[in-house]
């Protein structure tokens, strides 16, 4: 496979809260810094009202164990005024992160800072191929469309080198001179040449958009080929419309031309605008609202037309819909029942906080005059409410002011994350559930790392180790005769990360870490120096006390001044939900300077449950609806414009495409949105009066199932 490079990431800020206060990490990965954070930073702290810097690039993105990982050394100094502070970012492939952000996994001393990053860009490259001349970036979306390059006349360029004139044709149906459908032809004295078809297949890779011209005349230098031109459309937003191709290489023994067109049409423009908004301490990230690819729909509730009335999008443009024209730019299209689509909010428009009301809320203006009084333009108001649950909910307009419309979302991302650790379980109140890592503390648990195993134990001390070594440990390094602690069952950390749709199992106060030099390299002990072993930093040879890097300085000559280490090891486990895996086992991940480790852990014991009770008691009558539980279908009901599927106390099974496997009700529009309106492991079941209730929490309304009689 190939894979983006470093060049591919985007550069741009990022920031993630810093635990335990309000400090915000700035990432600028191969951009550049603003202006209060120092020269060269890659990577810049805010502290209060300081801006530090964590590293400055000093080489490419490199690949470990399967895992893209960046470093950045020589920042400000640690805190022992030795050692300069550094970063490693790690990128993990995860194709459904198209804009994600970084996470702080573990922060040494105030000096070693490691961030694991979920992204698509760490994911194979996908390539999309279409017809007309248009296509599609398969991570965003964008449609990136060349026939505006059509052009009657064609396009004419001259090959001085070999005294020819090239002339070809894009996206237009080609009237050569060569003939007809001829995309290039040669004039070589009073001979042309085909040299290749005219295609409308449009092809993206890596940012690159490419049409290949194939089947021209034979290659005189090799009868058994065809002359072939290639074409590699590059973005350039200076380069105007009437930008012209470039031959960048003709090759005699094959016949192929390579043409190069720099061109603003092969840009995918990125709107990049502030997602998120402060309340006090506490950050409100809007990002996981933003469509990627489409749209939100939302209706005029006083109209019974099927078609939706509005179609939003948050901090970004409105994605091409089919058959609707909106507006360039526009974040909120009004679509009227006669007439052309209307921006009633454009970007940039950015999220706001009203502390009266302590609601969030995006105004967006256009320049759209109201058609009730011209002395106004349209523009829109989304409110967001807390709404807790797994769903991301969507706009419902409520009201029309005037020249001004109302909406409304309900929405979990909007809420205070609230989590309760007891035990060996964690409960996250947006999400309303428990995770229980409990069946997993009862296995023991050994990962290997070359010829040293890590003993993991989870919520209990680590397994299988010597008697009395590693007191306390969660997790235990053998290392032959040696052992070290990384993290001390009795500081235990858990949460839930929203972002990462992960929860994590942190430990700390392990063993000391291990001596490291100035530099940020590992003391390798026992070193050998003139014949001599040493297990600890010598002055021999040096004013200060010094150390090997590798065991054998008499070999190798390497070493480094060493550093003042007082912090303590750790270690941290991220468990990601996979139904396949069973209990799974960990796997590791990353290893920072012997000090620091990370375990990725696929496993069903996150995962939410797809069955529940069906059966239970209430005021001494028992109430059994396991005969309405339907272990293959669904019940499937029509109502308006709506078709509505459903099942008690498990899954949707045989529902329509988008209705996720957690699902127990999701709705299909005339349109064919699908919408999930509850989730099995939400089902509360309840009787009032003679009015049985099967309702699940993300259901916006009570289902009546049975009425007893």
């Amino acid at each position: 496979f190939e894979h983006t490079t470093s060049t591919d990431i985007i550069a741009r800020e990022h920031w993630c809260d810093r635990q335990g206060n309000n400090a915000k990490h700035y990432l600028f990965v191969f951009g550049e810094t603003v202006g209060f954070c120092p020269p060269d930073t890659a990577v810049c702290l805010k502290n209060e009202s300081k801006y530090v810097s964590l590293g400055e690039v000093v080489e490419g993105l490199r690949r470990e164990n399967g895992v893209f990982v960046l470093k950045y050394i020589n920042g400000e100094k640690c805190p022992d005024q030795i050692r300069r502070k550094s970063t490693i970012i790690r990128f993990l492939c995860d194709e459904n992160r198209v804009d994600s952000k970084p996470e702080l996994i573990t922060e040494i001393e105030e000096c070693e800072y490691t961030f694991l990053w979920l992204t698509a860009a760490a994911c194979p490259l996908k390539s999309n191929v279409q017809n007309n001349c248009k296509v599609t970036n398969p991570l965003t979306g964008h449609l990136f469309d060349l026939n505006p390059l059509k052009r009657q006349s064609g396009y004419t360029v001259h090959d001085i080198r070999n005294q020819r004139t090239i002339q070809l044709h894009v996206c237009d149906e080609a009237k050569s001179p060569c003939g007809s459908g001829v995309g290039v032809c040669l004039a070589v004295g009073q001979q042309q040449i085909n040299a290749g078809r005219l295609s409308k297949m449009l092809t993206y890779e890596n940012k690159v958009l490419k049409l290949v011209y194939r089947d021209g005349d034979p290659c005189p230098a090799n009868p058994t080929l065809k002359y072939t031109s290639y074409f590699s459309f590059l973005c350039r937003t200076t380069a105007g419309l009437g930008s012209q191709p470039v031959l960048d290489a003709f090759d005699e023994t094959t016949c192929t031309h390579d043409f190069s067109w720099h061109t603003p049409l092969a840009c995918e423009e990125e709107m990049v605008m502030e997602c998120s908004v402060t309340n006090g301490s506490t950050i409100i990230d809007l990002s996981p609202l933003i469509h990627r690819t489409g749209s939100y729909e939302a209706f005029d509730e006083d109209m019974t037309n099927l078609v939706p009335d509005f179609y939003i999008n948050i901090c970004q443009p409105l994605n091409p819909i089919k058959d609707v024209s909106c507006p360039p730019g526009a974040a909120v299209c009004m679509v009227p029942v006669t007439g052309s689509p209307v921006d009633i909010g454009h970007i940039p428009a950015t999220p706001k906080f009203n502390s009266a009301t302590n609601e969030v809320y995006i105004a967006y203006n256009s320049s759209t005059p109201c058609s009730t009084n011209n002395a106004l333009n349209f523009s829109s108001r989304i409110i967001f409410h807390c709404n807790r649950g797994t769903g991301l909910g969507k706009p419902k307009m409520v009201h029309k002011l005037d020249c001004e419309y109302l909406f409304e979302w309900s929405t979990p991302v909007v809420c205070p994350d609230e989590v309760d650790v007891s035990g060996c379980s964690v409960t996250d109140e947006r999400l309303h559930y428990t995770f229980n890592l409990s069946s997993l503390s009862r296995q023991s648990h050994k990962v290997s790392s070359g010829s040293r195993n890590y003993h993991v134990g989870v919520c209990s001390s680590a397994a299988d180790v010597p008697q009395g070594r590693c007191k306390d440990a969660a997790v235990c390094l053998v290392s032959g005769k040696r052992l070290a602690s990384f993290g001390n069952i009795k500081e235990m950390k858990m949460d839930y990360r929203h972002q990462d749709e992960a929860l994590i199992l942190q430990y700390k106060g392990g063993d000391r870490c291990p001596t490291v030099t100035e530099m940020g390299e590992l003391c390798v002990f026992p070193f050998q120096y003139n014949g001599v072993r040493y297990d600890k930093c010598i002055l021999r040879g040096q004013e200060r006390p010094w150390c090997a890097t590798t065991d054998n300085f008499q070999r190798d000559k390497k070493w480094g001044f060493c550093g003042n280490v007082t912090g303590h090891r750790e270690s941290t486990f991220i468990f990601k939900c996979d139904d396949s895996a069973g209990n799974g086992s960990p796997q590791l991940l990353s290893e920072t300077l012997d000090c620091a480790v990370t375990f990725e852990w696929k496993t069903q014991v996150v995962c939410p449950p797809r069955k529940m009770e069906c059966k239970f008691i209430q005021q001494h009558k028992t109430y059994d609806l396991r005969v309405l539980s339907s272990l293959t279908g669904s019940w499937m009901f029509a109502d308006k414009d709506s078709f509505y599927y459903m099942n008690l106390c498990q899954r949707v099974h045989e529902g329509p495409s988008g209705c996720p496997e957690q699902a127990s009700v999701c709705r299909k529009s005339h349109s064919g949105t699908v919408q999930v309106l509850g989730l099995v492991h939400t089902q509360m079941l309840n009787v009032m009066g003679i009015v049985f209730f099967f309702e699940p929490l993300l259901c916006q309304f009570l289902m009546v199932v049975c009425m007893l009689f």
